[in-house]
């Protein structure tokens, strides 16, 4: 018996996000789809060894609103920063709204000049932790923010310095880790997941919320939000209104298909 092999192919387009040249960001793949409800096809795509260490935004465009979700390495998380920065930029000549399919925030994305910024909906800390995680080094507290779990140093030394235990990250049942200090003005952070299969994320807008919630506090901040790692990533952030808006560089890379 003849077996048909049907063969799809899919136009990959990325973008650097969060960087100050095109080859340092994080990478945000975006690949528009037909028909956003096709799980199996989004996890099959994401699964596939050219993605899978990659966040990728799925999106479809129904008359002016676009529908999204994102996934890595076959998981679906609810929100990616950076890839929503990425499409947002894309589609910066188009005038459409956002729907988040998996996700409860409520997100948009506005022009100022020739820069593209995203509005998150505040949050507010679900509670501090009474438990005590064991992470490696020592810190301050940690504070429960639903989806992540924040981890206050005592400085920036400290963080920059620490090695992740994927073993012991792996103990706290959130999605994300974010762990933070306070450099003068200046919040710094690194972001660990995981549970999704993101052992250090190099770019993590959608965490940028949580931390002005917490350092807003008691401290006057800069604006500018710094995730230390390889390429140490700057963010821009304020407040306005009831929303943080959260921008940064977007650059072009590249297309594939495959």
């Amino acid at each position: 018996m003849e077996v048909l092999h049907l063969w799809v192919e899919f136009a990959v387009d990325i973008y650097s996000v969060f960087a100050n040249k095109p080859i340092v960001g994080n990478l945000a793949p975006l690949i528009q789809v037909e028909n956003i409800m096709d799980t199996r096809s989004m996890i099959n795509i994401s699964s596939n060894i050219s993605m899978r260490k990659y966040e990728v935004t799925f999106y479809s465009i129904l008359k002016k609103k676009v529908l999204l979700r994102w996934f890595i390495n076959g998981t679906e998380v609810p929100l990616c920063g950076h890839g929503f920065l990425a499409l947002a930029y894309k589609l910066k000549n188009k005038s459409v709204s956002f729907e988040l399919i998996k996700s409860k925030t409520n997100m948009s994305s506005i022009r100022s000049g020739s820069d593209i910024y995203l509005l998150f909906d505040k949050v507010r800390a679900i509670q501090k932790m009474s438990t005590l995680f064991d992470i490696g080094i020592p810190y301050i507290e940690s504070i429960n923010y639903g989806r992540d779990l924040m981890i206050v140093v005592k400085n920036a030394k400290i963080l920059r310095s620490y090695s992740p235990n994927v073993d012991l990250l792996l103990n706290i049942p959130n999605i994300g880790i974010l762990i933070t200090a306070i450099d003068k003005t200046t919040p710094v952070f690194r972001f660990f997941a995981p549970r999704v299969g993101i052992t250090e994320d190099k770019g993590s807008g959608s965490v940028i919320p949580e931390l002005y919630d917490y350092w807003s506090k008691n401290h006057s901040l800069s604006g500018i939000y710094k995730q230390y790692n390889s390429e140490n990533i700057y963010m821009k952030a304020s407040e306005q209104g009831d929303s943080i808006r959260v921008g940064g560089s977007v650059y072009y890379h590249s297309k594939v298909s495959f």
